[in-house]
């Protein structure tokens, strides 16, 4: 979310809030009720009304938890979602942050498998 491509458009239409569940008074608390009680693993987001009332999270569309999105499928579907909750941001912008999260996870991917090939 902290690209250099990527949080000037998010910024548009969201206020990012990180909530550490380990580290934070209530932040376990909190994520529970985002979540509704619905178990799952961390990374884990949601885009709100500003009241707080969620309009899409990251369990919406793919069936489970998608973290952080790197992987082709979940670049897709995390676009969907930013989709369903921007505002300002422009179908051009949109395009281009799932273009900078395809362009990451293809980095990581390739430093996976460097890492893999040199015996880490």
């Amino acid at each position: 979310m902290a690209l250099p491509q990527v949080k000037p458009v998010l910024d548009k239409d969201f206020v990012q809030c990180w909530i550490d569940t380990d580290r934070m008074t209530g932040g376990q608390e909190m994520l529970d009720k985002m979540r509704g009680g619905a178990r799952g693993g961390i990374p884990w987001f949601v885009f709100t009304e500003p009241d707080g009332t969620p309009i899409v999270d990251a369990d919406d569309l793919s069936g489970g938890n998608l973290g952080c999105p790197h992987t082709e499928e979940e670049v897709e579907t995390f676009g969907r979602l930013l989709d369903k909750a921007r505002l300002r941001i422009t179908g051009v912008e949109l395009a281009a942050v799932v273009e900078a999260f395809h362009e990451a996870g293809a980095r990581g991917e390739a430093a996976r498998r460097s890492a893999e090939a040199a015996g880490n």
